[in-house]
């Protein structure tokens, strides 16, 4: 990779008044050197932005997008925030699939599944919510409250959680599980073919 830390405005300037002769004023303020400081000043941007090329282009020091695009050649996808999962528990058994409801953390939860269990002890029965917000959030606790009005429905609050959420994969997971492909060799029945066949499974479903 080439070096162009070097390619700075006060840099190329010097270079530029290497190439004025003697009899030419280039002291500070002069009609040259500021003319020529303006050249420079852009001429500085191409560098940097010639540098962020070279960085985007190695899969060692791509981040973003770029090494998405580096990753894809070895068919590998970014893998994606999930969301959270938790046990919820109203004292209704006839909440649709859908309904909506928010914590006092100003996260949205829809019931997903049909009463799984109940009434318990305090007649309440046992849903799935899933958080609307994908990727790691605070572990959820409290009461909760519809969105909307369902007749019937005056208590509802958090049970234990079935699915923690998790994040985006980060660019530096993403890096490593790149430089590993690049290293590791799938053939049938080794380690490699087993978790990329299952990384396959698990994140095209």
């Amino acid at each position: 990779m080439i070096d162009l830390s070097d390619k700075t405005m006060a840099s190329l300037l010097s270079s530029m008044l290497l190439s004025v002769t003697e009899e030419v004023n280039k002291r500070e303020g002069s009609l040259i050197r500021t003319a020529l400081s303006a050249a420079a000043w852009p001429v500085e941007g191409i560098y940097i932005d010639m540098a962020d090329v070279q960085r985007s282009a190695f899969g060692t020091t791509a981040t973003g997008e770029y090494l998405d695009l580096k990753a894809a050649e070895r068919g590998l996808v970014r893998i994606p925030a999930t969301y959270a999962v938790s046990q919820i528990l109203a004292n209704l058994n006839t909440l649709p699939l859908g309904v909506q409801l928010a914590d006092s953390a100003g996260y949205t939860w829809e019931i997903s599944t049909p009463a799984l269990s109940g009434p318990d002890d305090d007649g309440m029965y046992t849903y799935n919510g899933v958080c609307q917000t994908a990727g790691v959030i605070p572990e959820p606790s409290g009461d909760l409250r519809s969105l909307e009005f369902y007749a019937g429905l005056t208590d509802a609050y958090f049970g234990s959680v079935v699915v923690p959420g998790e994040d985006e994969e980060s660019d530096s997971e993403r890096r490593n599980r790149y430089l590993e492909s690049l290293v590791e060799i799938a053939f049938a029945g080794n380690v490699s073919a087993y978790r990329e066949k299952i990384l396959e499974t698990v994140f095209d479903d």
